[in-house]
């Protein structure tokens, strides 16, 4: 029974990894994409 309940929760803990990196990755992909349309902004205006 304790076996099952183990594999259980580190399939959750898993599942909230895969989240939070994905989520970090949208984070980053974000702040880089803004930092490049800031730069494309900025050569516009020279």
């Amino acid at each position: 029974m304790q076996l099952i309940l183990d594999s259980k929760a580190i399939k959750k803990s898993a599942e909230m990894s895969v989240k939070v990196l994905i989520r970090g990755i949208k984070v980053s992909f974000y702040l880089y994409f803004f930092k490049i349309v800031r730069l494309l902004l900025l050569f516009r205006d020279k």
